[in-house]
């Protein structure tokens, strides 16, 4: 890949998506985009960026293929405990009268965080009979699909 290919396809990711690919993650751009050049039955990288100057839907499916799905219920310990023992009995002394609370979770991938967020509201029986809402957002088409169908594997 050009310098020149390089700088356009990451240019483009961070206008998108706000994303800096630095050169150092040139790996990144051709591990992630691969299963899209073959499905697209393209030779090479270098043709997908050429591409790309003139497809708005490829552009769409190339971003979606740069973003991170990582993703887990209560993924990270430490901040899951945190809004258990912290940000949740906050959140009740705060809005009590209200009975009401609405949680954006912003880069959700396939939904396990904005999922393990409601888990440990609902667990919370100081909720009970309050109106709740988890709302999760993602760039990735593919991961709001998969975060809409709720299916989820063991691991």
């Amino acid at each position: 890949m050009t310098r020149e290919e390089f700088d356009f396809i990451a240019g483009m990711i961070r206008t998108r998506s706000g994303i800096v690919l630095t050169r150092d993650k040139t790996y990144l751009l051709e591990t992630r985009l691969a299963p899209t050049i073959r499905k697209r039955q393209m030779r090479s990288l270098s043709e997908l960026i050429t591409a790309l100057k003139g497809d708005a839907e490829l552009a769409s499916e190339t971003l979606d293929a740069m973003m991170p799905k990582d993703t887990g219920f209560f993924r990270d310990w430490k901040p899951s405990v945190h809004l258990r023992n912290t940000v949740l009995p906050n959140v009740l002394a705060a809005r009590r009268a209200k009975r009401s609370l609405r949680v954006l979770s912003a880069g959700a991938s396939t939904g396990q965080e904005a999922y393990s967020t409601a888990i440990a509201i609902r667990e919370n029986e100081a909720f009970k009979g309050w109106n709740v809402e988890v709302v999760g957002i993602d760039l990735s088409r593919s991961a709001i699909d998969a975060a809409d169908r709720a299916s989820f594997s063991q691991f």
